[in-house]
């Protein structure tokens, strides 16, 4: 078939990679499958309903949209209130090479040091606010239990602050019985 004995072989070798390409393909896939089907076996055993429909209602939905928008919303938040707290103790630097080098005066001069340090403290200090309802939204979407505990806690950090309807709608959703249901046992 083939003249030249190298070709025949590079071409088998070709031929070899791409079944070894699709074998790995098929593995992948069966490796989802298979932690797909462990996951309904632990809801199954834990005593939870399996609600496929309830990514299709629209107050589930909405209610996963209000916790992304809120964890956008806190991120916002925190990088407005960034910007006074850092201009109150370091002048705003220029974008310029001279705004760098004056940037690098207030660092070396213990300044800059205590403005970062203000502001990874009010970064530390809010974050629950950012990124606790990001990862609600992030485990309800994917159906893990701990999706539902964060976002009743996310509801209850929003409580004291403007987006106190929304806390209220959200608790609301999450102790719902079908909500329940899907994500508790029992």
């Amino acid at each position: 078939m083939y003249r030249n004995e190298t070709l025949a072989q590079v071409t088998h070798i070709d031929a070899l990679r791409e079944d070894v390409a699709q074998l790995r393909a098929r593995l992948d896939e069966a490796q989802h499958a298979k932690e797909r089907a462990l996951a309904q076996l632990e809801r199954i055993r834990d005593g939870v309903e399996v609600d496929p429909a309830l990514e299709t209602e629209p107050s589930y939905r909405r209610l996963l949209g209000g916790l992304g928008f809120a964890g956008t919303l806190a991120a916002i938040a925190i990088a407005v209130g960034l910007v006074p707290l850092l201009s109150r103790i370091v002048a705003a630097p220029l974008w310029s090479a001279q705004g760098v080098r004056n940037l690098w005066f207030h660092l070396e001069h213990g300044n800059g040091v205590v403005a970062l340090a203000a502001a990874g403290f009010a970064i530390v200090v809010a974050s629950p606010w950012l990124v606790i309802p990001l990862l609600a939204a992030r485990h309800l979407h994917h159906h893990r239990r701990a999706g539902w505990t964060l976002g009743v806690v996310a509801c209850v950090l929003y409580l004291p602050t403007p987006l106190l309807p929304f806390a209220v709608y959200g608790l609301v959703l999450l102790y719902s019985s079908r909500i329940r249901k899907a994500y508790l046992a029992g």
